[in-house]
């Protein structure tokens, strides 16, 4: 609480509450991560749903196309584009975890 305190009184941009819960989420929780894939596959893909943007549309149904295309890329190869996320930097680390677990059926935060 007091990383939040601190970079929310001394940061002077427009996202720096969502930056900090995003670096919270990367140095607090993703570290306590290892596993199996039946220990956690389910786990990393809640996680990457969590980081996605609720993406806002006109129809309904465009939207939410648009954040399933988002919450399927923990599956796809990524070039480093994570504009859609809310939490772009422990999406991105999220999203390495997983292509870990895919490659050899367990993933940790230390690669």
């Amino acid at each position: 609480m007091t990383f939040i305190g601190n970079l929310l009184e001394h940061e002077n941009y427009a996202n720096r509450q969502e930056l900090a819960f995003d670096l919270m989420i990367l140095q607090k929780v993703l570290p306590k991560l290892h596993g199996n894939r039946s220990q956690m596959e389910e786990v990393l893909n809640k996680l990457f749903q969590f980081c996605v943007i609720e993406v806002e549309s006109e129809q309904e149904d465009e939207g939410d196309e648009k954040r399933r295309g988002l919450v399927g890329a923990i599956h796809e190869d990524f070039k480093g584009d994570y504009t859609g996320f809310r939490y772009p930097k422990s999406a991105e680390k999220i999203h390495a975890m997983n292509r870990q677990l895919e490659r050899t059926g367990y993933c940790s935060f230390i690669q």
